[in-house]
């Protein structure tokens, strides 16, 4: 857990200094890849407060956790597609034949 936690936010970070801050143009693309490593950080710092397996409230963080899990996923996977498409975007502009 303390490696995904780490890997993270150092990944956060580093996107960060390298554009030099938070950009307005970034828009959609921006948006997916902080939220995806938002929710990545929740997920690892919600572990922390797992409860025992025969707790009452145990079926709560397991649907807490499984939906945080799949939305961090979800959102991961469209930034992915985004910045795929930025890259195309870019390549098709050059001039290469």
């Amino acid at each position: 857990m303390f490696t995904a936690l780490s890997l993270s936010a150092v990944g956060g970070i580093a996107a960060l200094v390298h554009i030099q801050g938070w950009s307005e143009s970034a828009g959609l693309h921006g948006i997916l890849g902080a939220t995806a490593v938002c929710l990545a950080l929740i997920q690892v710092l919600g572990s922390f407060l797992r409860p025992a397996p025969d707790h009452p409230k145990r079926p709560i963080f397991n649907f807490l956790h499984h939906s945080g899990g799949y939305a961090a996923q979800l959102f991961a996977c469209q930034y992915k597609v985004q910045y795929s498409a930025l890259q195309l975007a870019k390549v098709k502009k050059k001039d290469h034949f």
